[in-house]
């Protein structure tokens, strides 16, 4: 009898009630036991929404009250783990339902203390949030033998007077007022006031965790009170929220042999993929988020969407993407910074301030940039403390992110005459030429890139190489795979390098404008022509082959001869030109060579621009894997069985003229 895998419910932010479902939890508790073990017990993280930070701090919750029978299955609850178990009060704060204005939030907390003290039958007393915050901390402290635990109905009683307070999304009502300084400074005070309560309590306080999504210095609320420690970008806390690659494989791996039958069932997936590529792909679209530069999680929210509903979207953004970016307000000249590819980012770990928050800064801190490779490491020594400073590269994490940026903002910002059904036309058009791109279906992609560019203003439109170029990087940026400019290698930067589902795509581009030849020189014979296949004489209003059409052999051929005639035959000179120069270029330089080592298919790719628009497209395979695998007949969520053997060949490029097929 085959085994069903239960349905997955994924959104779940509660301990107790995953675990009741019988859903998985993702052992996080290794990297909780050192938080607990801090030398400093007030401690700030942040990471971006629906990356679990709810679920981290319930699952403290119930370990800060020695709930130990729920833990026997996790790293902490091992006799091994050294956790000693006291059970203490815990008082738990969530910001995030509170309201926005600052006379409805002290009113909120206020009530939310009240209701609290309730439920330990504390009587409690008309006051502001922060005094009553104090008189509920100290009446549990001095009565900890007296008032039971709220764990379940039961009635144990703490085993240590002081208590832990868990607050999450401590930044939330801030957020909410970026776009009104004067709320945002009200709000600041109430905040400010009521934290402020827990200094004076601080002595009779356990553990003080704080969990948000940004980090402020001018506006912190923190300010009244000894600034919590940040660990966002300490490396050994770099993968407690988000999941990382093996977590999936350990936890979810009958989910993803589902997910893989019903996609190649479906024709998602070629017959012929693995269950390898099936991960690469998963990687691609939600991988790559980091807060140390070395190690890299997945966003957990869309994985567990993606193996629920077995289809690729963009779960993440959707639940509130935009909201935040718009009322970030960042500058157009922001938005080409994150699309450049080539920005850096400076993280600053100290006990005494929190980073400002900037628009760079504030979308690393929310998932839409992330660190990447360390690029200096400088450290600073004061009279009382010491800072580490350490500066990054940062780019977009992954094809979710960068889909929805491009949609939401980089069509807007390119395109602000089209309407809005032109610009999911246009939408439409990029993610079909991304996918001909892929499919090496050189004559469709290079016809969408046509489309792509006629949608440009008249204004707008420059005829420069750096142009063509940055609308292609536009257009790829709805690629579902991994897009980077002028990648920097030893020998120079390769236009573009796109990773996409176990292929390696080295693009260089190439453009000629007719108006900068000089026509009177403009002369060719056939042995300086390359074997243009497939070219179109589009501005003749018929379509005709070269190569079977036209015989240029053994003549020479005067281009001002006929106007029409001299149009398409420069413009398909100069492009078949463009496409030997990128793939000369490409050999010359290496730019494929350090992708060889691997077992993706690598291609070069020639882009050829002429005239206003005319594009060709062509590919040169350079690095080639087979693949024999042995699928057998199992349970896939009990055995393994698949065998894959990967060889690579390197084929050196054979530059010679007829070798060049040209679509366009």
């Amino acid at each position: 009898m085959v085994q069903k895998i239960r349905e997955l419910t994924y959104g779940i932010q509660d301990f107790t009630t995953l675990l009741e479902k019988g859903e998985v939890y993702v052992d996080k508790t290794s990297q909780i036991l050192q938080l607990l073990n801090e030398e400093s017990n007030s401690i700030l993280l942040t990471r971006p929404r629906r990356f679990w930070k709810t679920l981290l701090i319930s699952t403290m919750e119930q370990i800060l009250l020695g709930n130990r029978e729920l833990f026997n299955n996790f790293a902490i609850g091992q006799l091994n783990s050294g956790y000693d178990w006291k059970s203490s009060h815990v008082i738990r704060l969530d910001m995030s339902n509170i309201g926005a204005k600052a006379e409805i939030i002290e009113e909120s907390l206020t009530q939310y203390i009240h209701d609290l003290s309730e439920d330990y039958n504390i009587e409690p007393r008309l006051s502001e949030s922060g005094p009553a915050l104090v008189r509920l901390i100290r009446k549990l402290h001095n009565s900890f033998k007296k008032i039971p635990l709220l764990v379940g109905g039961e009635t144990r009683t703490a085993d240590v007077p002081e208590v832990a307070v868990l607050i999450d999304e401590y930044d939330s009502p801030m957020i909410r007022n970026m776009n009104d300084p004067e709320n945002l400074k009200a709000v600041k005070n109430v905040l400010s006031n009521f934290y402020m309560s827990l200094k004076s309590v601080a002595h009779f306080t356990r553990f003080l965790f704080v969990t948000g999504m940004t980090t402020f210095s001018q506006y912190s609320p923190f300010s009244s009170l000894n600034s919590p420690i940040d660990i966002t970008f300490a490396q050994k806390y770099s993968t407690i929220c988000g999941f990382t690659p093996n977590e999936i494989l350990r936890n979810y791996i009958g989910k993803i042999f589902e997910s893989y039958d019903e996609l190649v069932a479906n024709k998602i997936l070629s017959k012929h993929s693995t269950v390898t590529d099936l991960l690469n792909s998963i990687r691609d679209w939600y991988d790559g988020y980091s807060w140390d530069g070395k190690n890299k999680v997945l966003n957990p929210l869309s994985v567990l969407a993606f193996l629920k509903w077995k289809k690729f979207g963009r779960y993440w953004y959707k639940t509130g993407g935009p909201g935040f970016l718009q009322r970030l307000q960042a500058t157009d000249e922001d938005y080409f910074k994150v699309f450049s590819g080539k920005l850096s980012y400076t993280a600053t770990v100290t006990d005494l301030e929190l980073a400002q928050l900037s628009a760079i800064s504030a979308l690393v801190a929310t998932g839409y940039l992330t660190l990447g490779a360390e690029t200096d490491d400088i450290r600073t020594e004061t009279d009382d403390i010491e800072s580490e400073t350490v500066r990054y590269n940062i780019a977009i994490p992954n094809t979710e992110v960068r889909m929805s940026f491009a949609e939401d903002y980089l069509i807007g910002m390119e395109y602000p005459l089209l309407s809005l059904q032109a610009r999911k036309d246009l939408i439409k058009i990029s993610t079909e030429f991304s996918n001909a791109f892929y499919d090496r279906d050189g004559a469709k992609a290079a016809r969408l890139l046509q489309i792509f560019f006629s949608n440009v203003s008249h204004q707008n439109f420059e005829e420069t190489e750096a142009f063509y170029k940055s609308h292609i990087e536009k257009a790829l940026y709805f690629s579902r795979g991994h897009l980077t400019a002028e990648e920097s290698k030893s020998e120079g930067d390769a236009d573009f390098v796109l990773k996409m589902r176990g292929h390696v795509f080295v693009i260089e581009v190439k453009y000629h404008n007719l108006a900068s030849d000089d026509e009177n020189e403009t002369k060719m014979t056939i042995t300086e022509t390359p074997n243009v296949h497939g070219a179109k004489l589009d501005d003749l209003g018929t379509t005709i082959d070269l190569t079977d059409s036209v015989n240029f052999r053994g003549k020479t051929v005067n281009l001002k001869k006929s106007k029409k005639m001299e149009s398409g035959h420069r413009k398909s000179k100069l492009l078949a030109r463009g496409i030997t120069l990128a793939f000369e270029q490409i050999e010359d330089k290496g730019y494929a060579t350090p992708y060889l080592t691997g077992t993706a298919d690598v291609w070069a790719v020639a882009v050829s621009v002429a005239g206003k628009g005319k594009v060709a497209i062509s590919y040169l395979q350079v690095g080639h894997r087979e693949i024999w695998y042995i699928d057998c007949q199992y349970h896939a969520w009990n055995t393994l069985c698949q065998l894959q053997l990967s060889f690579v060949f390197n084929i050196k490029l054979m530059l010679i003229f007829n070798k060049y097929p040209v679509q366009h």
